[in-house]
């Protein structure tokens, strides 16, 4: 299947500024609350400066903010890393406000490791559970991160494998219990420039699901 990149009004209204630099999200219209989306590319049209940026989709954000069954969601994703440069990752309990406290699921491609991270709109990055997972560009990988009550869990793995009985990590943590939001982003490493672009598929969020 082709990338359908289409703008979605909510989101794509002209170059976006990034501490003087320009950049622009590209990225299919998002599919309806707890559906699957077709396969869709987030990318920056510029290289980026080797600052931290995360460049958010927001595929479920309308529908999950202020919405009490995304507490405990179960999100799934299919990502493709486009380039060596660029990062992945599946947040949840984010607030209203973009940047503000959220859970990340991390795939860190530039550091070959997978992440659970509690953010804090400071800039207070806590790892809540981490380890060594080989990640190439150019290779599908199916994500699944859960989220249940003060439970979140990370399980990766190679879509042309079969799927590991148990997530690689599980971390508990009782800081964001109220927030909802749930969606996908790109990011980079601090020193780490270049273009930023990935391909996901198949993204899902099945909501009120315990663990």
């Amino acid at each position: 299947m082709t990338d359908e990149v289409v703008p979605d009004s909510r989101f794509d209204r002209g170059p976006a500024r990034f501490d003087g630099f320009q950049s622009r999200i590209r990225y299919r219209r998002s599919a309806g609350p707890g559906a699957s989306t077709g396969r869709y590319t987030i990318s920056t049209n510029f290289p980026l400066p080797p600052l931290p940026f995360l460049v958010g989709d927001g595929a479920s954000v309308a529908d999950s903010v202020d919405n009490p069954d995304y507490r405990n969601c179960v999100m799934r994703a299919t990502v493709r890393f486009n380039n060596s440069v660029t990062n992945t990752l599946l947040f949840g309990r984010a607030g209203s406000t973009p940047g503000e406290d959220f859970y990340s699921f991390a795939l860190n491609n530039v550091e070959d490791r997978i992440f659970i991270t509690r953010v804090v709109t400071a800039g207070d990055v806590t790892d809540l559970a981490f380890t060594e997972f080989e990640l190439t560009e150019g290779v599908d990988y199916n994500v699944e991160a859960r989220m249940s009550g003060e439970r979140l869990s990370l399980k990766v793995w190679v879509a042309s494998d079969s799927e590991p009985q148990h997530p690689q990590l599980v971390a508990f943590d009782p800081a964001f219990q109220q927030q909802t939001g749930a969606g996908v982003a790109i990011y980079n490493e601090i020193g780490v420039g270049g273009q930023l672009t990935a391909t996901f598929d198949n993204v899902s969020y099945t909501r009120g699901q315990s663990q």
